[in-house]
């Protein structure tokens, strides 16, 4: 151990890990320690010459994805439904895995060859994700027929509510009652923004109120089930 000290061990590691582009990748720098025989040290230097021939290539590859890997591996595993966060991280580990076997293609030797033949074959996977992803990481709402027609239930719904909501301000001639002329949401549910003191006015269900203490958010009675709905359709969707 003392002859590590002498060689500055831990600050090489350091600088050593300054490189590195996951907490994965920083850990098992910093876990590296002598190896046990002369050859064992020729092979590893011999790998560590052949693995620097990809960076001579001018590229750098990347995976930060492996940060998230351990959550959403662990899950399918246990053949869960993985969330649509999930698949975004799923759907980067993807891509820096193709990333990564590009740069290895061009280099003939021994440890590149070795490390792009082990590499996972991800263009079906993407290509999965992407027929449920939008560029965006939404879920498409035509991946599938359950999905279209729940997509298509929201919005009908949402257009009632907002319908309802403007009908029941102007039949009511409620705009002194308002804070402001429009329709918000509040937790996912479609409210009307009411001036602090008037609230009596609407009866409703009170979701909270603005910063400044002047508005009150009010879920009018006849919105309710409408809002409950959409609520269950979210979680359906997820």
């Amino acid at each position: 151990m003392q002859d590590l000290v002498v060689l500055d061990w831990i600050e090489i590691l350091e600088k050593i890990k300054a490189h590195a582009t996951s907490d994965m990748g920083r850990e098992a720098v910093m876990q590296t320690g002598p190896l046990k025989s002369r050859e064992e040290a020729y092979e590893s230097f011999q790998e560590i010459s052949q693995a620097t021939e990809v960076l001579n290539q001018g590229v750098r590859p990347f995976m930060t994805s492996l940060d998230l890997y351990s959550t959403w591996v662990s899950r399918l595993k246990k053949r869960a439904v993985l969330k649509t966060l999930e698949m975004k991280d799923v759907r980067s580990f993807c891509l820096e895995a193709l990333a990564l076997k590009e740069a290895l293609h061009p280099v003939q030797n021994d440890w590149a060859q070795r490390i792009h033949g082990s590499l996972m074959k991800a263009e079906e996977p993407i290509s999965a994700i992407d027929q449920i992803l939008t560029p965006s990481g939404d879920i498409r709402s035509d991946a599938s027929e359950t999905l279209f027609r729940l997509f298509r239930e929201k919005e009908r719904l949402a257009r009632e509510v907002q319908s309802t909501l403007d009908r029941l301000v102007r039949d009511h001639q409620m705009e002194n009652v308002l804070q402001d002329k429009y329709v918000t949401t509040r937790e996912g549910r479609w409210v009307l923004p009411v001036r602090s003191g008037m609230q009596h006015h609407l009866p409703g269900v009170i979701h909270g109120s603005s910063q400044t203490k002047q508005t009150v958010f009010i879920e009018p009675e006849k919105v309710i089930p409408s809002n409950n709905r959409l609520r269950q359709i979210e979680v359906e969707i997820l």
